[in-house]
């Protein structure tokens, strides 16, 4: 059905350079509360969340199978969805597809080197899950367990293609790369998995080509130029 019905998503997807849908967003839930707000009727919920984006997990690896033999690019935010992708993988390959790993909170080595193997692309939510929530993640994990937080150089140095998110809050990536550089927290001078810290350099390139990289966009218009790009206020908001 999926390959009758449904082809447009893949490959490019449709639209232009402005606009283009491409994939699908892809979530595991099958719990009661989840249940109830599908039963509630059209509730568009806070900012676009969907109460009914999320498909019982025993049906969302067929789907996602499925969609990796017709080409079809998937995105996910939840840690647990990288296990779904292995699952799915062993059955029908999405390595070089460009599926997405979003909102990265902690990685194990054995988990990056499977987002290598994979090639998945990864993008970052570090606002909350590094200058939020990086302490709280430190007290899970433990001080011998802190550079699996939010592990941007270690998936660099893996060789995964990583692009600085947002989430919009706030919306600009100058942000997204203070926290990546910096590595601070809002509630203490305690700075997280400094090992993990990028250059400006490395930050500047996950805000630009690996952003370009995410959206399949090999060539393009020039978004930024050296006349144009803040660069200076950058390096002082990184200091």
């Amino acid at each position: 059905m999926m390959s009758s019905r449904v082809k447009w998503p893949s490959g490019q997807g449709i639209g232009d350079d402005w606009l283009r849908v491409q994939g699908f967003f892809s979530e595991a839930d099958g719990s009661v509360e989840n249940r109830l707000r599908r039963s509630g009727g059209n509730q568009t919920g806070w900012a676009g969340f969907n109460y009914g984006s999320a498909v019982p997990p025993d049906k969302l690896k067929p789907l996602l199978v499925e969609a990796a033999r017709n080409g079809i690019r998937t995105i996910a935010v939840h840690p647990y969805m990288l296990d779904i992708f292995r699952e799915v993988d062993r059955e029908a390959s999405i390595a070089g597809q460009r599926w997405v790993l979003g909102h990265i909170i902690s990685l194990t080595a054995d988990d990056i080197a499977a987002i290598r193997d994979l090639k998945l692309l990864v993008t970052t939510h570090t606002t909350g899950f590094l200058w939020k929530r990086g302490l709280q993640q430190l007290e899970r994990l433990g001080p011998e367990r802190e550079n699996e937080i939010v592990p941007i150089r270690a998936l660099l140095d893996a060789g995964v293609r990583v692009s600085l998110g947002t989430d919009n809050v706030p919306a600009t990536l100058f942000y997204s790369a203070w926290h990546a550089i910096t590595r601070t927290t809002r509630d203490s001078d305690r700075k997280i998995a400094t090992e993990q810290a990028l250059s400006r350099e490395q930050a500047l390139r996950c805000m630009t080509m690996g952003g370009a990289y995410l959206y399949s966009r090999k060539t393009s218009r020039a978004l930024w130029s050296r006349a144009s790009w803040p660069i200076r206020p950058f390096y002082r908001m990184t200091r």
